[in-house]
């Protein structure tokens, strides 16, 4: 739909033409109506340049996501990525450049974007928000204490160096303790 936000999940090169899946490409074909192939009347300039513009770019339309090809007379040319944008934005709006982990970022409160910013986890954080601010960690350890209450372990770094424990109660940072 005009507006919708997407994201280009996988590109693929077959001989002359780049092969783009937009929001998970296709999603199997369960009725003839998933097979339209679109050419042409989308309202595009149709190439009539050289023979390193693309054609008119066709697009397969599918429930859940689409598959854009971009088709050139020969091989596929050297390109910048610039002049790719140029060939995709005819279908797609690259005005707002901000992907969903920027915009996830942006709705957070702004002590958990400052801590993110820094690099450094703190109490109350989730385990989406630990791993934008510090990556994945390099050990996990779950434990169960003798109230039966669950809490896991995330550690960074290893002894002698720097060492950061980020402990977890469900889905909630309670302690972060660094070592030396």
């Amino acid at each position: 739909n005009v507006g919708d936000s997407v994201q280009i999940t996988k590109i693929e090169f077959h001989g002359r033409e780049i092969q783009f899946d937009i929001n998970g490409g296709p999603k199997g074909h369960t009725s003839w109506r998933q097979r339209i192939h679109l050419e042409g009347g989308l309202g595009l300039p149709v190439s009539t340049s050289t023979t390193t513009t693309p054609q008119d770019t066709p697009v397969v339309v599918q429930k859940g996501g689409a598959t854009i090809f971009l088709d050139f007379d020969g091989a596929v040319p050297d390109m910048t990525a610039d002049q790719l944008k140029g060939y995709l934005a005819r279908v797609l709006d690259f005005s707002k450049q901000r992907s969903a982990a920027v915009a996830w970022v942006d709705s957070l409160p702004a002590p958990v974007r400052e801590a993110i910013a820094a690099k450094r986890a703190e109490v109350g954080m989730d385990h989406d928000e630990v791993t934008a601010a510090m990556g994945r960690p390099e050990r996990k350890v779950r434990e169960r204490d003798a109230d039966g209450n669950d809490s896991e372990d995330w550690i960074y770094g290893t002894p002698p160096a720097k060492t950061i424990f980020v402990t977890f109660q469900g889905d909630k940072v309670v302690k972060v303790t660094q070592y030396p």
